[in-house]
């Protein structure tokens, strides 16, 4: 009897191996290059450095259209000689907190030399056709120079190319950068956004002691969604409308931020809880290829904790202190390495 037990155990675990198999086999899949799945199938792929998990890659798109038949993703990992390494099934979950609610996402994370070999597997299910699939190799989507710089991210620290010029550092275009001054504070966020530099982000911005683990990279996907400029005539606009800004083309001297009772109230609060006391508006001129000009206004805060700044980065729309600061007027003052002394 135990015999005959183990018989039919075996011969059910090899039937369903082979069901499993088969069914996969049969579904019809399709790879797609970045601009059908864009176009086509409204999918975007992003990428982002995950701390010790290394880079995560996600895609987003909406249960509409190709996709209303969306019935699971999987990720797909080939060896260096493009054979099948590994499938995994990957669960939707929000990218950020901030995501729409009818906005699909599916993600993982992977060591940056793994990238190129990785790919989603999006399958979908309908009554005539079948399962069906679509497949999204990550090396058609996403640079593979970003890559290799991630990489170099996650075992060296970032290169530093500045000078020491009247006790401020000062990048090699002249550019202030790091937390010894308001101005490069607020000039690496502006970096960080122009570059896509999680790195950059992390380093320049306001933190507090409530922070999880993923919130850093929930805070960099709304900055990046939620920042705006403000063109020549003063009107506000999301980087999305714009021919985006690739420089910066000025930087200003930072100044004091007046308050109204509510942005004092917020001021004291976040010194007892966050340790943050002076603040100051540093305004931030980018450009792109085009010529077009345009401000980033950042609000930075010096620490009671060690002395050094911070810019806050928005991260949603209805930012009150973006929003009193876009009322103030245009600063007049170009920052100089001895504009503080």
């Amino acid at each position: 009897m135990k015999i005959t037990t183990q018989i039919l155990s075996a011969f059910l675990g090899l039937a369903f191996a082979f069901v499993c198999h088969a069914s996969h086999a049969m579904i019809q899949i399709k790879e797609l290059t970045k601009e059908q799945a864009k176009d086509v199938y409204g999918i975007e792929m992003h990428a982002a450095k995950n701390g010790d998990a290394g880079i995560k890659v996600w895609l987003e798109f909406k249960r509409a259209g190709a996709m209303e038949t969306f019935a699971y993703a999987e990720l797909d990992m080939q060896d260096a000689a493009q054979n099948h390494l590994l499938t995994a099934q990957l669960a939707p979950n929000p990218a950020n907190h901030r995501q729409p609610e009818n906005a699909i996402t599916v993600a993982f994370s992977v060591a940056p030399n793994k990238l190129t070999q990785c790919g989603f597997l999006i399958v979908c299910s309908d009554g005539i056709r079948g399962h069906h699939g679509y497949l999204l190799r990550v090396e058609k989507f996403l640079n593979a120079k970003d890559f290799a710089s991630a990489e170099e991210r996650t075992r060296t620290p970032l290169p530093v190319d500045t000078d020491q010029v009247a006790g401020e550092t000062v990048g090699k275009n002249g550019f202030p950068t790091g937390n010894s001054t308001p101005e490069g504070a607020a000039t690496d966020l502006v970096r960080a956004f122009i570059d896509r530099d999680f790195d950059r982000f992390n380093a320049a911005r306001t933190k507090n002691s409530c922070e999880g683990r993923n919130d850093p990279h929930n805070y960099y996907a709304a900055f990046l969604q939620h920042t705006t400029l403000i063109g020549d005539t003063g009107q506000t606009a999301q980087p999305d409308s714009l021919n985006e800004p690739d420089r910066i083309s000025r930087v200003y001297k930072a100044r004091y931020l007046p308050h109204d009772e509510l942005e004092l109230d917020i001021r004291t609060h976040w010194i007892a809880i966050y340790g943050r006391s002076d603040r100051s508006l540093v305004d931030v001129a980018v450009s792109n290829e085009a010529g077009d000009e345009f401000l980033h206004r950042t609000i930075v805060y010096k620490a009671t904790t060690n002395g050094k700044w911070y810019a806050h980065a928005q991260l949603n729309h209805d930012d009150h202190l973006h929003n009193l600061a876009a009322l103030q007027p245009k600063s007049t003052d170009l920052y100089s390495p001895t504009s503080l002394e």
